[in-house]
Order: C-alpha cells, then sequence, then structure tokens
C-alpha cells in the first residue's frame, strides 16, 4: 500500500472527497424517509430555486442525457420532483416533498463543515476554503 505522503493531490482529494460524499450520503438518508444517491443530488442541487430543461442539466452536470433522465425518473418516482414538456423539451423542478428534503442537507452539509473545522482547526478550514474558491485548475 502507498503512504499518503507519496499520493499525488489529485488521488488525496479524490480520498477525501469520496470520504465526505459517503457520510453526507449516510446523514442525509439517516434523516429524510427517502433515500437519495449521490447523482440524485447532483441533479436537485442543478435544478434547486430554478426550473430546468434537461439539456441544460446535462450541460452543467456535464452527464449524458440518458444518464440524466435515469436520474430525473428515480427522483420522480420518490416524489421529489416533477417533469412536463415545454416547447418539447422536458422541464424538471421541486415537489414540496424534494424542497423539503434538498434544504435539509443544508443543515447536514453546516455540520459536516464543523466537524472539519473542529478536528483541522479553524484556520487551517479557512485556508482550505481559500485555496479551493481559487482557481487554479
Amino acid at each position: 500500500m502507498i503512504s499518503n505522503t507519496s499520493k499525488d493531490v489529485l488521488d488525496l482529494l479524490r480520498i477525501k472527497y469520496n470520504q465526505l460524499r459517503e457520510l453526507a450520503i449516510q446523514s442525509s438518508n439517516d434523516l429524510n424517509d427517502v433515500p437519495i444517491t449521490i447523482s440524485e443530488w447532483y441533479i436537485l442541487s442543478c435544478i434547486y430555486g430554478e426550473i430546468r430543461t434537461v439539456p441544460e442539466i446535462c450541460a452543467e452536470l456535464k452527464i449524458s442525457k440518458q444518464a440524466a433522465h435515469k436520474f430525473i425518473k428515480g427522483l420522480e418516482e420518490k416524489g421529489l420532483v416533477k417533469t412536463y414538456l415545454n416547447k418539447n423539451k422536458k422541464t424538471v423542478q421541486f415537489t414540496e416533498l424534494g424542497e423539503k428534503s434538498f434544504k435539509e442537507t443544508f443543515v447536514i452539509k453546516k455540520k459536516i463543515d464543523e466537524m472539519i473545522e473542529q478536528n483541522i482547526g479553524t484556520e487551517a478550514f479557512q485556508n482550505l476554503k481559500q485555496l479551493l474558491e481559487k482557481d487554479w485548475v
């Protein structure tokens, strides 16, 4: 096994991202009656506060039309979004349950931020946020 000191930045970011993603999904699914996958959360994040078309979702998330339709269908079956045709384009928006479930994730994200800040310290946490906000890719 390779030690963390010999891993490159991309590997380290991927590892932390996967850990945080699993923590967020588990926390969300513990809180909500409707389990939601990470891919479904991406779709929900994309449409939050807006009515979006499938092509807009595909462009923003850089996913195929087939993938978008699959995830949207799952969200529709769970009662979190509704779709309708608007000028021959499928449009997606939150249901009341979807809005409620999505808003609950903000609480989870805040708790995860607080956990990270507690574990690495306030100064390191602020530095991390500043580094991640920079345009370095």
